[in-house]
């Protein structure tokens, strides 16, 4: 590590330079009467103010919809829907003197302006939603299954059948809540734009991971062609996906005031108002029930309501919904499965991708409804786990509740096996148990989580990529591809296959950045998939530039990059193209049909495979203060052949840690106007280096074979949920500290007060709660 990369505000400012800041709304509902730059004219460098008027193109824009107004104005025909929407752009000449000029800025707003909708109970309570796109027409989408025909024809009679039969079938109805996510990127959202020929053409360099769909979103609010904008991507610093729409919707405020003033324009940031302005991962809300066989612990059918706060505006909040209900079994096979998914319309930002895409929240729902049915039977939810595996190749339990076919590898009962024995997690359960025997203020706890999880695009059409791959004369190799490198090895795993394809040194190999005019018509680097994509692309114009050369190479030239130089050398001067342009597509998944909601109806092959995990965590609570430190992780993970083991591992270790922020630390907090009180480092806590396990071990499981690049698996998402385990060890520690096994609701993240009030002290009469009250959130509400 040399740390001098170079970021897109590392580009040395020309000249005349101008900076731009954002007028933001203080309020999340009404209408923006007027607005009055007067005081801004008397700080020195303010240049001017871009509104509506300067907006010549799009007026709204969306990543599925074009629901979110450029300027959120009156005179524009929008009402100011959420705290920290952009009203108006200053422009100066020095980033203090715009953000100076951003706060002087006075704004009037209508006096009747109605009662946020801040979180999913108020979405529920003042029946707020979003209509969806995807489902044939109105505001819910759904998923039912099924197989037990002679309990029922629908999931309500198969569950009153399981009533009616108290000593044969355990049913138990719940609620889980688990509250969003910021990403908290190193490098907050910016871009600067470079106008060219009176503002006709515009050059945009952005923190994206979606550059084409920049480029589209530029030109819209421009009124020009798309080939009219460049947009240029070396590398982002920290995307996990708060860059994927987001940056989008963000970049052509940029080019909107440098076409205005005819001078390169550029804006990055405060973490504040990124914080409040660019979304988060979706808070979701699910009430479920579930029923269990007795006599052998089968799930024999799960109903759940789900609900996801969107925010204001759609985002990508359906697909996240979608991918939410679609994994809503985990690794788990139940035989009879219903699931509705709603998006709550509310008064904050818009909320947005964020590594896992709704997955983990579903998979949440489901070990929440596991465990409770657990508790029930009197068993672990490890047990019960370990009784209803999804399995392969053929039979019932191969197909997942959406009627995919699992495949023939689903490793999901050996890799628990293998966490099992490797962690002793049974010894060290029965430890764990002498443990809080004999300790009174102390309390500890173990759990573990298996893991899977689909990878590919639920919109099929996304799963593309092109690469141009050129062959210099001296034998290096030059790859621009449409995926983002944002810290997450894709542009080092790509090297490596180029590499190898060509039989070249990996040093011989560079990857050149993500330029629209190079590499057009791409797709977001998000959904694990980058390498997939975009290698298999890149392998596909080697193959081209191999067969162009062939009739070149002198076999006895023994350094492959001098032998490489020499076949290039020799088809430049017979003119040959070296050059190649290579694609690749997906195959083998279909979209699924959102509008076949009756029973036994969907059918969907949305993701090429799954990759597994499991994870195990012993933890240790502090029963006076709630607070919970983490002694020991252990995971398995699949990732087939990994290309390289070292980015794999640091990929698995990274998204546990992320993981554990959103299962046991992190927390968007907004007071009851809808705005957000954790805008920053200080009252918005991150894992940080204290918080990593001192014992953390990371085995990758080989022995699946991948079906993509080089017989590997995708690695950027699946891990996340492994963390899990910790929220469920801190559970099994306030168990303890309860004496008993009766179950209660712990809303995530289990932060050292809810864990604080969902413990009993002994000796000491203090009981924060009853186990059958909820534990529930008295001092604020999180969205």
């Amino acid at each position: 590590v040399r740390g001098c990369a170079d970021y897109f505000d590392d580009i040395a400012c020309s000249r005349n330079e101008l900076y731009v800041d954002f007028v933001l709304s203080t309020q999340s509902t009404g209408s923006v009467v007027s607005m009055d730059f007067c005081r801004c004219r008397d700080i020195e460098g303010f240049v001017g103010e871009v509104t509506h008027e300067d907006c010549h193109g799009a007026r709204s824009l969306g990543a599925i919809v074009h629901d979110e107004p450029v300027f959120a104005v009156a005179d524009a025909g929008f009402h100011v829907s959420h705290c920290g929407q952009i009203l108006a752009l200053v422009v100066a000449t020095s980033r203090y003197a715009a953000r100076v000029a951003a706060r002087a800025v006075e704004v009037t707003y209508s006096e009747n302006r109605p009662q946020p909708i801040i979180s999913i109970e108020d979405a529920i309570r003042e029946q707020s939603f979003h209509e969806l796109n995807f489902a044939g027409g109105g505001d819910k989408a759904c998923i039912h299954k099924v197989l037990d025909l002679h309990m029922g024809s629908s999931i309500e009679e198969v569950i009153a059948f399981c009533r009616s039969r108290p000593d044969e079938y355990a049913v138990v109805s719940g609620r889980f809540k688990m509250a969003g996510q910021e990403h908290f990127y190193f490098e907050t959202q910016g871009a600067r734009a470079v106008p060219a020929d009176g503002g006709t053409e515009v050059e945009v360099f952005s923190s994206t991971q979606h550059p084409h769909e920049t480029q589209m979103f530029i030109a819209e609010v421009l009124g020009i062609p798309f080939n009219r904008v460049v947009v240029r991507t070396k590398r982002i610093g920290g995307g996990f996906g708060g860059k994927e729409s987001r940056a989008c919707i963000l970049a052509p405020y940029a080019a909107l005031a440098a076409v205005k003033f005819n001078c390169p324009a550029r804006f990055q940031m405060d973490r504040d108002v990124d914080m409040a302005n660019s979304g988060k991962r979706h808070a979701f809300l699910a009430d479920y029930t579930v029923a269990v066989r007795r006599s052998d612990k089968t799930l024999v059918a799960a109903d759940v309501d789900l609900y996801a706060n969107a925010g204001y505006s759609h985002d990508l909040s359906e697909p996240v919904l979608n991918r939410g209900m679609m994994h809503m079994t985990n690794a788990n096979f139940v035989r009879n499965v219903r699931v509705t998914g709603r998006l709550a319309k509310t008064n904050i930002e818009s909320n947005t991708a964020f590594r896992g895409f709704g997955g983990p929240q579903g998979q949440a729902v489901a070990e929440a409804m596991f465990e409770h049915a657990a508790c029930e039977l009197g068993i672990t939810r490890e047990e019960l786990e370990d009784a209803n595996w999804a399995h392969g190749p053929h039979g019932e339990g191969n197909l997942t509740h959406y009627n995919h076919c699992l495949g023939d590898e689903v490793p999901s009962k050996d890799m628990w096996a293998k966490l099992m024995t490797d962690s002793e997690f049974h010894k060290r359960r029965t430890e764990v148990t002498e443990f809080n025997k004999q300790n009174q203020y102390v309390k500890r706890g173990i759990a573990a989580v298996p893991i899977r999880y689909g990878i590919s695009f639920t919109a099929t059409h996304l799963n593309q990529a092109t690469a141009l791959v050129s062959l210099q004369k001296d034998g290096s190799v030059q790859v621009c591809h449409v995926g983002v490198e944002m810290g997450q090895g894709l542009n080092t795993k790509v090297s490596q296959v180029v590499a190898s394809e060509l039989g070249i040194p990996v040093e011989a190999v560079h990857i050149a950045e993500a330029n629209t005019s190079r590499a057009p018509n791409g797709v977001p680097t998000a959904a694990s998939s980058g390498t997939d994509l975009n290698a298999n692309a890149a392998v596909d114009a080697c193959r081209q530039l191999k067969d162009a050369i062939k009739n070149y190479v002198d076999p006895s030239i023994i350094n492959p990059q001098k032998r490489l130089a020499s076949a290039a050398t020799k088809a430049w001067f017979d003119r040959r193209c070296l050059s190649a342009v290579g694609f690749y597509r997906t195959p083998e998944i279909s979209g699924a049909d959102w509008s076949k909601k009756e029973v036994n109806t969907f059918n969907s092959v949305p993701f090429y495979y799954y990759t597994y995990g499991a994870a195990a965590s012993e933890v240790e609570v502090d029963l006076l203060t709630g607070e919970a430190r983490v002694l020991r992780v252990d995971i398995v993970h699949d990732v087939g052949k990994s290309i390289n083991p070292a980015i794999d591992i640091g990929q698995i270790e990274g998204a546990f840690m992320q993981g554990y922020g959103l299962f046991c630390m992190e927390e968007p907090v907004y007071d009851h106007q809808g705005r957000l009180i954790t805008r920053g480092p200080g009252s918005y806590k991150i894992p940080s280096f204290d918080d990593i396990p001192c014992d953390f071990r990371v085995a990758l499981y080989d022995r699946t074979s991948g079906p993509s690049i080089r017989a590997s698996k995708a690695v950027g998402e699946p891990p996340l949920f492994g963390a899990a385990s910790v929220y469920y060890a801190i559970k099994e520690a306030i168990y303890a500290s309860r004496g008993n096994r009766k179950h209660f609701e712990l809303v995530s993240p289990a932060t050292p007060e809810r864990i604080r009030l969902a413990i009993s002290i002994p000796e000491t009469g203090d009981d924060c709660r009853s186990n059958d009250e909820p534990i529930e959130d008295k001092w604020h509400a999180f969205a």
